[in-house]
C-alpha cells in the first residue's frame, strides 16, 4: 500500500490542487469554516451550461491493475436538481489523456451513484453502467466523509463508496469501460463545483488522501474518516542557511506563516547546508496515517540547484532524493507512513518529537 497524496489546504495555497474548468476563478482555497484546521476549498459553479463545471484537480499516478482509494470530506450548500442531461458531479477518476474512468454523482435525492463515462465531464446519456446508492444520503450544509474505492477489469473490478464509514455502494464485476480487459493508468482526480444556476452555491472539500493499493485484490481498505493537521515549526536545531533577516539565529520564524509568504524566507546554494526544525504538538487525536513535511522553494540562482527533505526522529533520519529546483516557487514533500527509528506506525509522542527540514544536495 502507498499513499500518494495528503491534502488538507492547510499551508492557505495550492499545493497539490491546480484549476479545471470554465472559470478563472472557479475555486478558492478558503478559511470559512474547514471540517478541520484552518483552511479547505471551496468549487463554486458556472450556472450557464452543464457542460462546462468548475473543479480542482489533483494530479497522482495509480499504476494499471491497481486498487485506487479516494477519501475526502464535501459539503455542498445545496442538494442540486439534475440539469438537463447532467446530474451533479463530485469527482471523478481520469486515466492517462484525461479520459473519465469512474465518477461519483449525486442524484437530486442527495443519494449517491457511480458511472461509468468516457467523458471529460460525465453525461447521464453516456453511461456504461450505474451503480447506485440506496442508503446514506448526502444532506446539506453538513460536512460528509466519502471513500471511493476502484479497481479496473472487465470481470473483477470493484467500485465500493463509502459515506461517513457506512458502504452504501458495492460493485463487482466489468470496470474496465470495454477497453476490452485493457487496463490503464490513473492520473488525475477532478473534484467538482455543483451544476447549478445559483450563484451562491458551492461544493467544499476537505482533508483528501489517496491510496494506489498496490493491487486489485482487495486486500487493502479504505482507512475511515481522516483529518489532516499542519503543525507549524516552534524551533531550530540547525541553522545553516541565511535568513532573510540576514543571519542564521531563530531561521524557524521566517518559514512559519500561513497562509505561506515569500516575504520572508531562508535561502542557501551551499551543499550540506542544512535547516533542521522542532514542530508544535499535534492536537488532533486518533491513529497517525502518515507525516508528510512539505517546503516550498525555488532556485534563484543560474545554476542547478536541489533539495533534500530530512526528518529525524530520534537520531534516526530519512532524507529524500535530490529535488532539482526551477525558478518558479514549487511545494515538495514526501510522505512518510513509518516512523522512520521504529519502522512502524508513527505515535504522538514520536511526531511531538520530530525533527524535519531541508538540505542543499
Amino acid at each position: 500500500m502507498s499513499i500518494i497524496l495528503l491534502e488538507g489546504f492547510e499551508t492557505g495555497v495550492e499545493v497539490f490542487v491546480q484549476y479545471s474548468g470554465a472559470s478563472s476563478d472557479g475555486y478558492v482555497i478558503a478559511s470559512t469554516d474547514p471540517r478541520s484546521g484552518s483552511y479547505n476549498i471551496l468549487v463554486d459553479e458556472v450556472g450557464t451550461s452543464g457542460a462546462e463545471l468548475n473543479g480542482a484537480t489533483v494530479s497522482v499516478d495509480c499504476t494499471a491493475g491497481d486498487k485506487l482509494i479516494v477519501g475526502f470530506a464535501f459539503r455542498t450548500t445545496a442538494i442540486d436538481s439534475a440539469k438537463g442531461s447532467y446530474w451533479t458531479p463530485i469527482a471523478s477518476i481520469h486515466e492517462v489523456g484525461r479520459a473519465n474512468l469512474h465518477s461519483l454523482m449525486m442524484k437530486d435525492t442527495g443519494h449517491l451513484a457511480v458511472i461509468a463515462s468516457r467523458e471529460t465531464i460525465p453525461r447521464v446519456d453516456s453511461i456504461l453502467y450505474t451503480a447506485q446508492a440506496s442508503t446514506k444520503p448526502i444532506t446539506a450544509d453538513t460536512w460528509h466523509y466519502i471513500e471511493f474505492e476502484s479497481s479496473i477489469n472487465n470481470t473483477t473490478g470493484e467500485l465500493v463508496v463509502y459515506v461517513d464509514s457506512t458502504e452504501v455502494i458495492n460493485f463487482t464485476g466489468d470496470t474496465d469501460l470495454s477497453y476490452n480487459g485493457t487496463e490503464t493508468d490513473v492520473r488525475d482526480i477532478y473534484f467538482f463545483g455543483p451544476n447549478s444556476s445559483a450563484n451562491s452555491q458551492t461544493h467544499e472539500f476537505d482533508d483528501i488522501y489517496v491510496i494506489d493499493a498496490d493491487d486489485a485484490t482487495g486486500s487493502v481498505a479504505a482507512l475511515g474518516p481522516v483529518s489532516i493537521e499542519m503543525l507549524t515549526p516552534t524551533s531550530q536545531t540547525t541553522g545553516d542557511f541565511l535568513g532573510s533577516d540576514s543571519n542564521s539565529t531563530d531561521n524557524h520564524l521566517l518559514v512559519d506563516e500561513r497562509p505561506v509568504s515569500d516575504t520572508d524566507y531562508v535561502e542557501s546554494a551551499t551543499a550540506a547546508d542544512r535547516d533542521l526544525y522542532g514542530w508544535s504538538d499535534r492536537t488532533l487525536t486518533g491513529d497517525v496515517i502518515a507525516i508528510a513535511p512539505v517546503v516550498v522553494a525555488l532556485n534563484s540562482d543560474t545554476g542547478t540547484v536541489a533539495l533534500d527533505l530530512v526528518i529525524s526522529s530520534n537520531s534516526t533520519e530519512s532524507q529524500t532524493a535530490a529535488k532539482n529546483l526551477s525558478g518558479s516557487a514549487e511545494h515538495l514533500t514526501e510522505i512518510y507512513p513509518n516512523d522512520p527509528d521504529t519502522a512502524a506506525a508513527w505515535t504522538t509522542s514520536g511526531v511531538n518529537a520530530l525533527l524535519a527540514g531541508f538540505e542543499v544536495s
